[in-house]
């Protein structure tokens, strides 16, 4: 269905079950934490519902599993296998959690600029993920690297450096 796919629930730590309660209650949506963040299926052409325990929910076009992480980890180069992981990803998916607008407007081939964040779940979750001597600079610019590959859209100027 148009606009089908995985939401994330963002909450302050301990609000995930509220959040969950709140999903299941008002929209009759299951949930399950994954990485201490709330994911549950959404369908329909917004980009979630309103979930007032909740900070923001955004949409997924990738979800990286241990198999997934193992193999980055045993690359040569982490950051260009990582690179290339969410190049492929952002190929594939991207677009479909796009808003409507902006989905015309890639397709149209307008350039879009973007912003990507990159944030970890806990502190050290970098390190868990992809072993102690990884760099979370380069790591943030591999993702972001991956999404201008795939897209060909610039990285809004203000976000090159790297938070």
């Amino acid at each position: 269905a148009e606009g089908a796919g995985l939401r994330l629930a963002v909450t302050n730590s301990g609000l995930q079950e509220a959040a969950a309660r709140e999903l299941q209650r008002q929209h009759g949506t299951p949930s399950t934490l994954l990485g201490g963040r709330l994911c549950f299926p959404w369908e329909g052409l917004s980009d979630g519902p309103v979930i007032h325990s909740a900070s923001k929910v955004v949409s997924l076009f990738c979800l990286g599993l241990e198999d997934d992480l193992q193999k980055l980890r045993q690359a040569s180069d982490l950051y260009g296998a990582l690179e290339r992981y969410v190049e492929v990803a952002a190929t594939a998916g991207l677009t479909s959690v796009l808003a409507t607008d902006l989905r015309i407007a890639a397709t149209q081939g307008r350039s879009l600029r973007f912003n990507a964040r990159c944030r970890v779940n806990s502190i050290g979750a970098e390190k868990i993920a992809f072993g102690n001597t990884c760099d979370w600079t380069r790591l943030k610019s591999a993702v972001r690297m991956g999404i201008q590959q795939a897209t060909g859209w610039p990285l809004e100027p203000r976000s090159c450096d790297i938070e």
